[in-house]
């Protein structure tokens, strides 16, 4: 099931505007245009649920930075996060005659997905700098 993750809004009166990302981004980006020339742009960030070992761990995951400097929007990486986690199982004398697999243990990650939904002003052009990250919507 996927969700917002954060909402942006920029003001916006220039014409052209150069969309760049910070080296890799594992986000697609999704444009849009509005049916007016309103002078805002609006970046939507969605993500489906993240988990490890079942467990939702897709709040403590950080989100994609925006910067507006003049013509440019440069879209960065969430900063690195570091998660410790931690398992208990029984001792090898107690898993032996509980016929549990003694030294195997499996690990479940999900990631999630990501998308950057901008909707822009009907006019605006968009000089694509993502390395091929971007998708316009008809």
């Amino acid at each position: 099931m996927g969700c917002i993750g954060k909402k942006w809004s920029f003001h916006y009166t220039e014409q052209k505007l150069l969309v760049e990302t910070e080296n890799t981004l594992d986000t697609q980006i999704i444009v849009e245009r509005k049916d007016s020339n309103e002078d805002n742009i609006d970046v939507v960030y969605y993500r489906s649920k993240s988990t490890m070992n079942n467990t939702d761990i897709t709040s403590l995951k950080n989100k994609p930075r925006m910067i507006l400097e003049a013509n440019t929007l440069t879209i960065k990486k969430p900063k690195k996060l570091k998660m410790d986690f931690y398992q208990f199982q029984n001792p090898f004398p107690v898993a032996q005659f509980n016929n549990e697999h003694l030294f195997s243990h499996n690990t479940s990650i999900y990631g999630g997905s990501t998308v950057l939904y901008l909707h822009i002003p009907k006019d605006l052009e968009i000089i694509d700098k993502t390395n091929g990250s971007m998708e316009f919507v008809k």
